[in-house]
């Protein structure tokens, strides 16, 4: 590819991140207000359910990061 084109396409990957974590937060928000607005209420969760939910989920990122160090990938960069 030429290096403009290849330029182009590395500052899209650089903005995505960004963009896609504020249209989740959008999102996430528009549920919730309306949720709320048909009388839901919620209530955040207590230290030890959310342990019990990162201890049970760990097995999968633990994969993943598996996976990404064997095709060479940066699995565990955040």
């Amino acid at each position: 590819m030429p290096p403009d084109i290849q330029k182009i396409i590395q500052q899209v990957s650089d903005e995505w991140p960004e963009k896609e974590a504020a249209n989740w937060f959008a999102l996430e928000k528009s549920g919730k207000d309306f949720g709320v607005s048909k009388g839901v209420k919620s209530s955040p969760s207590s230290k030890e359910e959310n342990d019990k939910v990162v201890k049970a989920i760990q097995p999968l990122f633990d994969d993943y990061v598996q996976k990404m160090k064997k095709a060479g990938l940066p699995g565990k960069k955040r």
